[in-house]
């Protein structure tokens, strides 16, 4: 979980579904995608200024990867 503001989430996640458009992605509840080697979703709370992610890889190390690039591009831990 990841704070973000409340005027930021939809924002963060409209920048995800443009970096990762060429992959396949569902926003069903949130932003899905599915990557080589795995997938992560990131959604929003509608009771706290947080977003959740998770993430699930073919590896530990991919799974790692996966959630550096994450927390690099869109949240600060």
């Amino acid at each position: 979980r990841y704070k973000v503001a409340y005027d930021g989430m939809e924002p963060l996640l409209k920048r995800i579904e443009e970096d990762y458009k060429d992959c396949e992605i569902s926003t069903y509840d949130g932003v899905r995608v599915r990557i080589p080697g795995g997938w992560f979703l990131v959604r929003k709370s509608v009771t706290e200024e947080v977003m959740t992610v998770k993430i699930e890889a073919d590896s530990a190390e991919k799974l790692a990867q996966i959630k550096a690039e994450l927390v690099s591009k869109y949240f600060k831990e």
